[in-house]
Order: C-alpha cells, then sequence, then structure tokens
C-alpha cells in the first residue's frame, strides 16, 4: 500500500484521437500529404506512394515507370481526377481506379532540360509545375503546355504574387515588377559567389484572409531590413499577412516563438479570420489571432498535413507516426491520470473535486481546476474498485473494495476502513434517519451510519419487526436484512413520498419495502423489471436502468414511462444513471444516452459520433463539462456536445456487366445477354470508425433488403432474365441514420424473338404457312377422297357388274336343269304336268328378272322365291321330295334386308349333288333364326348322300360338266364381303352318323340390314 498526500501538477489534456499507422494497413508511417477527394476517399501520399481510405481499408496504387516511390502534392480537378506528383518529378493522375503517368511529362521533361520538378499546384484547372528556376503552366483541358518566368500564387483577385524577389516577393503588373513592402521579410542578398535568395515560402488562402508563410530558416546569413537573424532584439516571423502591397509580419506567441529558428511549418490551414492551425516539427498549434492564444497538442509530433473533412473530423499526417484522426475537437483525454490502467469508477463532489478508481485497486483524488493530483493510494489486493459513492449529507465517499469498504474524507484526505459492511457492495443508499442500505451480491441490508438504526414506527407494528428485532446482537446497532443472503441484488434507493420507502433491484424483479412489507413492481404489461441502478428525481419520482430492457420512470409506486432504444439490445444494457441539469444520463454498453427531461428528446453518444470507445464504464459532471470512464482514458466534453446531423452519403463505385467495366450511370440499357452484373458501391463515415452496415437490394428479384457488414460492398447478380431491375443500396450508421437510396436502372432487352413484334411477325407466319399447309392438305385429301370415290365407283360398278355376270350365270344354270324337267315332261306325254310347271317357271323367271335390277331385297321376298322354285324341284323329283322353310318368330322378314339370290344357289346345290342321286324319300329343310341382333343365321339340311359321295359320282361321270354354282358362290361372297364391316359367311357342315353319311348342312351368317321405308 502507498499514499501520495503532496499535490502533483500534471500536464495539460490531449486531444482525442485515432492513429492509424503501418500496423493498421497504413502502408507506411511517413506521411507527407492528405486530401479529402469529392468522392469522399481520404487520398494519402507517403514514402511508399499514393494510397486511398475509405474509412474501412487503405488502397495502395501501383505507379507505372516509377523513379522514386514518396508521392507528395496531391490534388483534384474539376472533373474529380486525383493529380500528385513524386520526389522524382514525376505527374501521376488515377483513371478508373488505376495510377498513370502523366502523358505530357516526357515532353515538359525534355523542354525543361532535365530540371526536377519542386512542387505542383492545380487551381483552375491548370497544373502549375515549378522546378527550381522556372514555371510552367499545363492547361488540362487544351493539354497545352508553357513556359513561365518565377514561381507564383494566385490571388483571390485574380493578382498574382512572385517570389524569387529575393529582398522580398512582388507584383507584376504591366510587365513592371514591384516588391512588396515587407521590413520583416528575411533573405540572403547576392554576392561574388552566390545569387540572392529569400526563404522557400507556403501559400494559403481563403475568402477572408491571404498568407505567406515560410517552411524554416535552416542555414546561416538571413537577414532582413531590421537586422541579422541572430542579433538581439530581432523577431523572426514565419507567417505573413498579404494586404494590397504590404506583407505584414505575424509573430508567434511566446509559447511557439520559444523554439526560436529550430522550428519548421509544414502547412498553415486558415480555420477562420482569427484561428490558424499550424502543422509543425512540434506538433499542432491553434493559435488563435484576435487572443493571441495558442492550444499545443501532438506534442513531439512532427506533422507534414491538416485538414478537416465534410463530417467536421481534424485529419493530421505526420512524418514517422502515421495519420491521426480527431472525431471530436472538443474531446480532451486526460491520459496522465491513466498510466497504463483503466478508470471504472468516478464520483465528484461539492468541493469540484474528481475521486476514481482503477482497475489495479487505486484511487485517484484529482483537482480538475488545477489539474492536480491531491491523493493516490493503492490498496493491498490489486483487483478493481467496486464502487464509489459520495454522501453529500456528510461529505464523504465510500469506496468498496473486493474485501472491504472504506470511508475517505475529502477535506482531511483520510481513509479509514468501515468493518460494518463487507465486500461486493453494488450500491448504497443514505436516508434521512441516518441509516445506509447496501445493495450486495449477497443479498440488501439497513446498516446503521454511526448510532444504532431508525426506523419509522409503521414498520415496527408488523410481524416482520420481531425477525429483524432477533438479528440486533445485544445492544449494537446490527443491521436488518431486506433480501437475503441467497439472493443477489444491483440496486437500492430511499424515498420519503409518499412514505418512507425503500426500493431493491434484485436478480429477478424489483421490490419496494413499506411498513416493512416486500411488494413487487412490474411494467404496465405486467413483465418482470430487473433494476440495475436507480436514480432519483425528486422525492416521488426516479428512473431506473434495466439489465435490457432500456429505461423506467417511476412515480408514486407506479411505472409512468417506458423508454427501449431501437438500435439494438447492448443499448438498452444499462449500467449507470446520473441526472444533471435536467437530463438524465445513462452509460449503455454501447455507449452514452442523453436524455432531455424538458423537451422529452434523446441523443446517444456513442463511437460512431466520435466517443473515444463504446466501452464507458462511468460518468461524472463538473461544471459545463460531462467526464467519462473508458478505457482510453478519462475523456472530458461539453454536456452540450453537439451530434453529427449529416447523412452519411452513398456512391457507386464499378459497375461490370459480363465482366466488362462499364461508365457509372443512373440507368443501362442492356442486350438480352448482358445479364450478369456485378455492382461495387460505397459509403464513407470516417466518424463511424467502420461501425456501419450496408442495406442492398434488386427490385425485379428480390423486395426485402439484405444486410451486409461495411466489408461487404460487392455484389452479383448472375443470368438475370429479360426485365426491368432497378438496384439499391443505403448506408446505415450505428446510431441508424441512412443514407438518400442509391438507385440504378437496368433494363435488360428480351432477346429479338422474345420481342412483341417479333412474336408478332412469327405468330402470322405461323398462321400463314399452318393455313397454307393446312389448305394443301385439304386439297390433298380431298383430291385423294376424289380419286378414291372414284376408283370406288368403278369398283362398285365392276362389282355391280361381277354380280349381274354372276347372277346372269346363275339364272340360265337353273334354266337350263328347268328346262331339261319340261323336256322330260313333254316327251312322257305329260301335258298337263309340263303346263302347270311351264307355268310356275314363267313365274319364277319373272321373280328373278325383277330381282336381278336389286342388290338387296327383304327376307321376304327371298322366303318367296325359294318356296316357288323348292315346288318346282318337288314336281320335278315325281313326289319323294319334300322341303320346309322354318323363320324364327323374333325375325321381322318384311323389314330384314339380305343379298338377291344369297341362299337359293346353295338350296339348289343340296337338291343336285346331295338328294338328286338319293333312294328314298328326299327332304331339304330351310331355318332362318337371329341368335344374335346383329346378325340371322340361314340353315340348309338335307338328308342326301353327303359331299363325299357326290365327288365320286362326279369322278365316275363320263360327260360331266363343270359344277358351277359352289364356285359362283365363293366368289359372290368375296364381292359382297368387299368394303364391309361385317362379313357374310357359309360353312358346310357334313352329317354323320356312326360313320355313315346322312345329309350335309350348310350355316350363312348374314349381317342384318332392315329395310328403310
Amino acid at each position: 500500500m502507498y499514499y501520495l498526500l503532496y499535490p502533483v501538477l500534471l500536464q495539460g489534456q490531449s486531444m482525442y484521437a485515432v492513429n492509424y499507422t503501418f500496423k493498421d494497413g497504413l502502408p507506411s508511417d511517413e506521411v507527407y500529404w492528405i486530401k479529402e477527394g469529392s468522392d469522399g476517399l481520404l487520398w494519402v501520399g507517403c514514402d511508399k506512394g499514393l494510397v486511398s481510405y475509405d474509412g474501412v481499408s487503405f488502397k495502395k496504387y501501383k505507379a507505372p515507370k516509377a523513379r522514386n516511390k514518396s508521392i507528395t502534392g496531391i490534388f483534384e480537378d474539376s472533373k474529380g481526377t486525383i493529380w500528385c506528383h513524386n520526389f522524382a518529378g514525376q505527374i501521376y493522375y488515377i483513371k478508373q481506379g488505376e495510377l498513370h503517368l502523366f502523358e505530357a511529362f516526357e515532353a515538359w521533361e525534355k523542354a525543361a532540360k532535365g530540371n526536377v520538378i519542386a512542387s505542383l499546384v492545380l487551381e483552375n484547372d491548370i497544373l502549375r509545375i515549378e522546378s527550381a528556376f522556372n514555371i510552367w503552366l499545363y492547361d488540362i483541358a487544351t493539354e497545352r503546355l508553357q513556359k513561365l518566368g518565377d514561381k507564383y500564387f494566385l490571388l483571390n483577385n485574380g493578382n498574382k504574387i512572385f517570389l524569387n524577389g529575393i529582398t522580398a516577393p512582388y507584383s507584376e503588373i504591366n510587365e513592371i515588377k514591384t516588391p512588396y513592402y515587407c521590413p520583416g521579410c528575411f533573405f540572403i542578398p547576392k554576392s561574388s559567389r552566390t545569387r540572392g535568395h529569400e526563404p522557400r515560402m507556403g501559400f494559403t488562402k481563403s475568402q477572408t484572409l491571404e498568407l505567406l508563410y515560410v517552411y524554416n530558416y535552416f542555414g546561416r546569413g538571413w537577414q532582413s531590413k531590421k537586422g541579422r537573424i541572430n542579433e538581439k532584439g530581432i523577431k523572426v516571423p514565419f507567417i505573413f499577412l498579404i494586404q494590397k502591397d504590404t506583407l505584414q509580419a505575424l509573430f508567434f506567441p511566446p509559447e511557439i516563438a520559444v523554439y526560436g529558428t529550430n522550428f519548421i511549418v509544414n502547412k498553415v490551414k486558415i480555420i477562420d479570420k482569427n484561428t490558424l492551425y499550424l502543422s509543425t516539427s512540434e506538433g499542432l498549434f491553434i493559435w488563435n489571432m484576435k487572443n493571441n492564444k495558442v492550444q499545443h497538442f501532438f506534442k513531439g509530433k512532427v506533422l507534414s498535413d491538416s485538414f478537416f473533412d465534410s463530417e467536421g473530423n481534424l485529419w493530421l499526417s505526420s512524418l514517422g507516426k502515421g495519420l491521426f484522426f480527431v472525431p471530436r475537437l472538443a474531446l480532451r483525454v486526460q491520459d496522465k491520470l491513466t498510466k497504463n490502467k483503466v478508470i471504472y469508477q468516478i464520483e465528484t463532489d461539492q468541493h469540484g473535486n474528481v475521486l476514481m478508481g482503477y482497475d489495479d485497486g487505486s484511487i485517484i483524488y484529482w483537482d480538475p481546476s488545477e489539474n492536480k493530483v491531491l491523493l493516490e493510494k493503492a490498496f493491498p489486493i490489486r483487483k478493481r474498485i467496486k464502487n464509489i459513492i459520495y454522501n453529500e449529507k456528510e461529505d464523504n465517499y465510500w469506496i468498496t473494495t473486493e474485501k472491504k469498504t472504506h470511508l475517505f474524507d475529502p477535506l482531511k484526505l483520510e481513509i479509514l476502513p468501515k468493518r460494518k459492511l463487507g465486500p461486493a457492495i453494488c450500491d448504497m443508499a443514505f436516508d434521512n434517519l441516518g441509516n445506509v442500505a447496501a445493495a450486495m451480491g449477497h443479498g440488501a441490508n439497513i446498516l446503521a451510519n454511526s448510532d444504532k438504526i431508525k426506523l419509522p414506527e409503521s414498520w415496527k407494528e408488523k410481524s416482520s419487526w420481531e425477525s429483524y428485532q432477533r438479528q440486533f446482537k445485544g445492544g449494537s446497532s446490527g443491521y436488518v436484512v431486506l433480501v437475503p443472503g441467497g439472493n443477489r441484488t444491483y440496486s437500492i434507493l430511499f424515498q420519503s413520498v409518499p412514505e418512507y420507502t425503500i426500493w431493491v433491484g434484485t436478480v429477478s424483479k424489483l421490490l419496494y419495502y413499506s411498513k416493512g412489507v416486500p411488494i413487487e413492481v412490474k411494467d404496465k404489461k405486467g413483465a418482470k423489471i430487473i433494476a440495475t441502478c436507480l436514480e432519483p428525481m425528486n422525492d416521488s419520482t426516479f428512473w431506473v436502468g434495466t439489465l435490457e430492457d432500456g429505461l423506467y420512470c417511476i412515480q408514486n409506486r407506479a411505472v409512468i414511462k417506458h423508454i427501449r432504444i431501437q438500435r439494438g439490445i447492448s443499448y438498452n444494457e444499462i449500467q449507470e444513471l446520473k441526472i444533471n441539469k435536467n437530463i438524465l444520463w445513462a452509460v449503455s454498453t454501447s455507449g452514452i444516452i442523453r436524455y432531455d427531461l424538458t423537451t422529452d428528446s434523446l441523443t446517444i453518444w456513442d463511437n460512431g459520433n466520435g466517443l473515444p470507445s463504446w466501452n464507458v464504464f462511468d460518468i461524472a459532471f463538473i461544471g459545463d463539462k460531462i467526464y467519462a470512464a473508458t478505457k482510453e482514458g478519462l475523456v472530458s466534453m461539453p454536456m452540450d456536445l453537439e451530434m453529427n446531423v449529416a447523412k452519411p452519403v452513398m456512391k457507386m463505385t464499378q459497375i461490370m456487366v459480363n465482366d466488362s467495366i462499364y461508365p457509372i450511370q443512373s440507368t443501362y440499357q442492356l442486350k438480352s445477354d448482358e445479364n450478369t452484373l456485378k455492382i461495387q458501391f460505397r459509403g464513407i463515415s470516417f466518424r463511424s470508425q467502420n461501425n456501419f452496415r450496408y442495406e442492398y437490394r434488386l427490385l425485379g428479384v428480390e423486395e426485402n433488403w439484405n444486410n451486409v457488414s461495411s466489408a461487404s460492398n460487392i455484389v452479383n447478380y448472375p443470368d438475370l432474365s429479360p426485365g426491368n431491375y432497378t438496384f439499391q443500396a443505403v448506408f446505415v450508421k450505428a446510431d441508424g441514420s441512412r443514407s438518400e437510396p442509391l438507385n440504378i436502372a437496368f433494363l435488360i432487352s428480351a432477346p429479338f424473338y422474345a420481342e412483341w413484334w417479333f412474336i408478332i411477325l412469327s405468330t402470322v407466319f405461323v398462321i400463314l404457312i399452318i393455313s397454307w399447309f393446312y389448305k394443301r392438305q385439304i386439297n390433298k385429301i380431298k383430291a385423294q377422297n376424289e380419286e378414291k370415290l372414284e376408283r370406288s365407283r368403278l369398283e362398285r360398278d365392276i362389282r355391280i357388274s361381277e354380280l349381274k355376270a354372276l347372277k346372269a350365270q346363275l339364272n340360265p344354270h337353273f334354266m337350263f336343269n328347268a328346262l331339261n324337267s319340261i323336256q322330260d315332261y313333254i316327251i312322257q306325254n305329260e301335258r298337263e304336268l309340263a303346263s302347270d310347271y311351264l307355268g310356275m317357271f314363267s313365274d319364277l323367271m319373272r321373280l328373278y328378272l325383277n330381282h336381278s335390277q336389286e342388290g338387296q331385297l327383304s327376307l321376304k321376298e327371298e322366303i318367296n322365291s325359294l318356296k316357288l322354285y323348292l315346288e318346282l324341284e318337288a314336281i320335278r323329283m315325281d313326289g319323294d321330295f319334300s322341303y320346309s322353310i322354318q323363320m324364327d318368330g323374333k325375325i321381322d322378314a318384311y323389314e330384314m334386308e339380305i343379298p338377291t339370290m344369297l341362299v337359293q344357289p346353295y338350296v339348289e346345290n343340296a337338291i343336285k349333288h346331295g338328294l338328286f342321286r338319293k333312294k328314298g324319300a328326299k327332304q331339304i329343310e330351310i331355318y332362318f333364326e337371329q341368335p344374335d341382333p346383329s346378325f340371322i343365321l340361314a340353315i340348309i339340311r338335307d338328308n342326301g348322300i353327303g359331299r363325299a359321295a357326290a365327288e365320286k359320282h362326279k369322278k365316275h361321270q363320263f360327260n360331266r360338266h363343270k359344277s358351277f354354282a359352289t364356285a359362283a358362290n365363293n366368289s359372290r361372297l368375296e364381292l359382297l364381303n368387299y368394303g364391309r364391316n361385317s362379313s357374310i359367311k357359309a360353312e358346310i357342315v357334313d352329317l354323320e352318323e356312326f360313320g355313315i353319311a346322312k345329309g350335309t348342312e350348310v350355316r350363312i351368317s348374314i349381317p342384318i340390314k332392315r329395310e328403310s321405308n
């Protein structure tokens, strides 16, 4: 343990800055020039080349044909092209993301006869190329190179101020050179050995100021009109104000003048008419010329350049230390108070001093007004201070460590242990009765601060008071247990309205004790409140910080307001609450929440708004400043610090279609095969410190936004279908602010065969082709049908002729047999029989003649002709022949039609070949049946000698003629069946009994065709 009891004066505050070095991706820590481009990029010239930074990563550009890698003199023309040069005098420019050597450089180098570029200036799209002795102008638009004389700078009124005037810069009007009046200007006069010259100077201007400044006065022999540089009483100015024909020397205040001539001014930036920022060999000086006050920052750093970007951030470049990024000028860091340790607890008192607790178990009592450490103490256990609570009533601090609780008297600077309280105290509260309430990791208790515990009489009326009394040991003050030791508590608070009340926040609920009885309070939806901290607003109202549910306001024991931050759960994880000047300050795990209780407005201070760290552990207030304990140290800032309200800007950086780079434009009309897109975009917010994200979508493909990190700024859409698409992207900062959507339209044309005109033409063409083909086929089919009809007609005529011929052959065959019978009757002189037979024969012939013209006749007509024919045969066979014709009752003989003379030839065959040679009774039976509705069956059965015996008789006939009827019947069936779906079939069956022929049966199947009326 050690004490430091005497005051120690600390060094001044430092400006909070982020240092980018080689470790962060910067190619080199030796930086000569920095500039913000119109595209938002930070351009850096260093000894490794040209570098750009987009707030996420550094990109180095390769310089072709480089004779030296170091880049300086970075400028931008009106078209957004970046120009620069290296120390070898080569000029480069950026085109399509690559560094190109200036095409006219070789011509300039030849004209300059080997002189090396000393500096490069770009103004009004005119490159001013300066060598040691001459100056050249190159018009970017006309590509014209022109040689001039001395080096000059262009003034706001259009006039030029020339250097190399030896005793002072000069102006030139109508070729008349007039030196500026400058008694404070130093120069080296011409001698017999050397030419005279003036110091190397720079130039800067604003709308109200125009300044020349001297980089340095190294070397000897400098003199002015008032004397030599080292003479006593001679002031050496570095900056001159240009006023008409006079250069007014501006002398540094003592804080800068102390460096004398061993001082280098690398850059001067005009902030306003009274303020200059000087980037020097001794750091950054902010010089208020009106009151001649100076602020000195970045001591010991050699700064080469500085500027403010569009967000208001200050950038500084250094030689050997990389880049410094200052997001908030108003932020100050008391880095001397940290000494490689972290402040976790900070509390102020009525004396305006601050007590801080550290991670190593030490404390520092600090006077911020004098910047003095009044007390420094390290406790034996080197673990962080758990809590520091200031008791305003007794003007003392309660300090809780890992093992003990201590009291600190700020007036006596004394520290005493407080034995009544144990370790691990999370919160404490003091009531008006002299009691102390402690929320601990093992419950919550009420203790007496100095005397015995004093509680209101209303608490003693409850039965619970007896249990409280049992915990008092003898006459000691003892303690009262509110929450038993097995329950962890976070916070505790006393209230006197509407009555004496103690509030306790535990790991599972928020309780208040009224008359000694605990009652739980929930929010308006009935949800539990896990209170990590409680901050009183007045006697009846207080605010609650929760574990992960934001803020609650409780008044008269009821929730009246709930504030939940919409940025994510980490912003609703409240670690500390404090009220100052009607402002509620809440420390979350992601930053500081500022809630104005009067205007009901809320702002967030976090890393994205320039706060040094997400990890803020505690806050305190001194005057109009808020102090924050962070990992980066103790940071102070004005309580009315304005947040950056500027919206981030999104820009398209590259469009690739089918792996080809296209110029950036708002609308693209693409061919059908140009359908693979690669889109690269960029949003820049240096203050966000890479803590932002992108949202993008391609309307026409997706409606929902895609969320990606700051590093994912390239998207691909392969093989898109024809149609209209709109790509949208937005930049979303950590505070939720969004850029305006970036909109790029793509129209991918359909292939020509999918265009409406092509579809219409194709449809018409196809219709015409189909119509032509259809018509051609119809004509072809029509011709074929006509040919078929003609062929069918001819075939039908042929068949009809053949049938008629067969009929004609059948009739003569029967006539031949009948006439033979008549002849026999006449020879036998049976005239009457011959006459009757001849009459019947003539009737039959008349029927045949009538039927011969018809292809079909009714079944009834067929049966009538059969009867007449069988009567003639019966007469011819002289009485031993009998016949019968029977018909199924289901058959309608009048409507049923069959081919003419279909059955008669089979009957004639049966008589001629089966019955004619049979001895004895001869019989023939004819049946017409209808076994199926689709056909009728004609059965002709005889009891003749059979087919086998008949065939033998044919063979033994001496003068046999050819039997015609059977062959004719078969041919006729073929002709009749031609073209029919159902054929007429004839089947001949031999009738036998024990192998002996008993006759023949013919079965004719005739498809039905009814006679039409």
